[in-house]
């Protein structure tokens, strides 16, 4: 049991817990980007979400949540600490699945950046993201790459007493919250700047704002001017 726990399995369930309660304070928009007016809109809307839930779910079938992240780590940290990362020291998977994981999570990049673009506005949001994520996936992968050594004590540990059982639970949810972190650090450090740019050419293109001059509006300023040039041209 604590094996699947502290697999890949046990990490793609936090992620899902952990979104869904994020979502679940964001369900208007949520059901703002599914029901979109629009047919094709929705229809994109649809995609991005589905790319991004098949996005996790390959990875955990097929490949591997803490290769992908070594791969990450030799660029953040050493070529080393990226190779550490695997502490069951798994066989890669073949090119062409590690492949489809990159083209997946590019996908998932591009359609979460295009559903920030449209539904949310503001570009701080995506300035700052990068940095931050960079900064706390170094400080956290390196904490993590020493706590993750006992996983491979805990996948085969036969654990008997009552007390020893809820210790190693508690051990597993802590693992859990960190891959949840570092997952989420590493996918905002590329969808930052991205998002950051689809905001500023879709507020440009498609979503630029058209002020329309209320018609009120416009037949006072209209009977405002009219009087303006009576009153400059004098009587006749």
């Amino acid at each position: 049991m604590f094996g699947f726990l502290v697999g890949d399995w046990g990490i793609l369930a936090a992620l899902l817990v952990t979104l869904f309660g994020i979502l679940r304070f964001y369900r208007s928009t949520l059901e703002g980007m599914l029901l979109d007016r629009s047919p094709a809109y929705r229809l994109a809307s649809h995609i991005s979400v589905g790319v991004s839930i098949i996005m996790l779910i390959w990875i955990t079938a097929f490949d591997n949540w803490r290769q992908i992240l070594g791969v990450l780590t030799r660029y953040t940290h050493d070529e080393r600490r990226g190779l550490q990362s695997d502490v069951f020291l798994s066989d890669p998977p073949d090119q062409i699945v590690r492949w489809i994981s990159y083209v997946l999570i590019v996908a998932a990049v591009v359609g979460t950046a295009y559903l920030f673009a449209r539904y949310a506005r503001g570009y701080w949001g995506p300035l700052m993201v990068t940095p931050i994520a960079i900064a706390l996936y170094y400080f956290f992968n390196a904490f993590r790459l020493r706590f993750d050594v006992d996983s491979v004590r805990i996948a085969d540990r036969s654990v008997t007493g009552l007390w020893e059982v809820i210790s190693t639970l508690f051990w597993i949810v802590g693992l859990w919250a960190t891959f949840v972190l570092l997952i989420a650090c590493a996918f905002l450090m590329f969808w930052g700047p991205v998002a950051l740019v689809f905001s500023i050419i879709y507020r440009q293109t498609i979503g630029k704002v058209h002020y329309e001059e209320p018609e009120m509006f416009r037949i006072m300023r209209e009977r405002k001017e009219a009087r303006e040039r009576t009153t400059e041209n004098g009587p006749s």
